[in-house]
């Protein structure tokens, strides 16, 4: 996982995730695989989360740009949560890229969360960020992140366990 942070005009937070993953079947009947992503508060033209059709791309084919056009968040408390479906056929393994992009307001949300549903066997995450901002990276719960010596231009941790569903790490973000 790659996670840019970038502070654009009136505080406007940048994050960009770019991810990818495989995903293995014993069939090659139709499945259905959902990505989803919440925010604390609901898209307008400055704020939003979105994945970019263009960018995201399963077995190096990317999606027409009105794939995900007409999603339309489900409130849950305080969150809105987007799901976005898409069903995989006729092979038994998916390389599967996903990228997203939200703007967020750095005065009421500060943190930037990634968890999954879904059990995950090994992860390296990458944390990109510019001049205007420090960022500080949280592992969750019992999951155990290492720094990793990859040379890099940011901040790499890695696990190579098994992680189970649910919630894998926190970043915090701050401005300089």
């Amino acid at each position: 996982i790659l996670v840019k942070f970038e502070l654009l005009e009136d505080d406007i937070l940048k994050i960009t995730e770019i991810s990818s993953c495989t995903i293995v079947t014993n069939t090659t009947d139709a499945i259905d695989v959902e990505f989803f992503v919440t925010s604390h508060q609901n898209d307008t033209e400055k704020y939003f989360t979105n994945i970019d059709p263009l960018k995201t791309k399963i077995n190096g084919i990317a999606f027409d740009a009105d794939t995900f056009k007409d999603i339309i968040p489900i409130v849950e408390g305080e969150y809105f949560k987007k799901i976005f479906k898409y069903q995989l056929k006729d092979d038994t393994e998916y390389h599967i890229e996903r990228y997203i992009v939200m703007q967020q307001d750095i005065n009421l949300d500060r943190i930037y969360s990634f968890s999954s549903s879904k059990i995950i066997d090994d992860i390296s995450i990458q944390l990109q960020y510019c001049e205007k901002l420090n960022v500080t990276f949280s592992s969750v719960g019992k999951n155990v992140f290492k720094t990793d010596n990859i040379p890099f231009d940011g901040q790499t941790y890695v696990n190579r366990d098994i992680l189970m569903p649910g919630e894998k790490f926190k970043v915090f973000i701050f401005k300089k």
